[in-house]
């Protein structure tokens, strides 16, 4: 005859099913890897930028809920140029501090010399960060014109489409 051994003590189903609906589940408990929040933003309005200069496009406040999760910092975009401009494009912070602090910028992004009111694939992006902390926080996508005197679409094409700005807290 084997003997039979338990690893987790038994729950109450019911008491289970509470915690999902209402979302009470402690995220410490969680297996590492698990998505503990997550939070986004759709763009659906045009944004340009017209200098060569670092120009805010969306922002997204964030309060990590452990202090030792990973963020995973996502894009997906279309963005256009105008007369053969490039871009480049960053994600910022800012926390405790009064000025944001650089986590990452993209090489520059072009087609050639060419003016396309969209570029042929959507610009998507990813970055990873650990905050170290539970603090209150805000990341910002930036887009910055590097050459010309045209326009930079980070988004285009209005309400027929839409850009997303995602962060997606990871458990470690």
């Amino acid at each position: 005859m084997a003997n039979i051994y338990r690893t987790h003590p038994e729950r109450n189903l019911e008491d289970r099913i509470s915690e999902v609906i209402h979302h009470t589940i402690d995220p410490g408990k969680l297996p590492t890897g698990s998505i503990i929040q997550t939070k986004y933003l759709r763009r659906t309005q045009d944004r340009m930028v017209t200098a060569a200069s670092w120009h805010g496009i969306d922002e997204l406040p964030f309060t990590p809920l452990l202090g030792t999760s990973l963020l995973r910092l996502s894009i997906n975009y279309s963005i256009g140029a105008q007369d053969g401009n490039a871009l480049y494009l960053r994600f910022t912070e800012t926390s405790n501090v009064p000025s944001s602090v650089e986590l990452e910028r993209t090489g520059i992004h072009r087609v050639g010399n060419e003016s396309l009111d969209a570029y042929p694939t959507r610009m998507q992006w990813m970055h990873y960060h650990h905050p170290r902390d539970t603090l209150p926080r805000t990341y910002r996508l930036e887009g910055y014109r590097h050459s010309g005197s045209g326009i930079i679409w980070v988004h285009t094409y209005g309400s027929a489409t839409s850009s997303f700005f995602t962060i997606e807290e990871i458990k470690q």
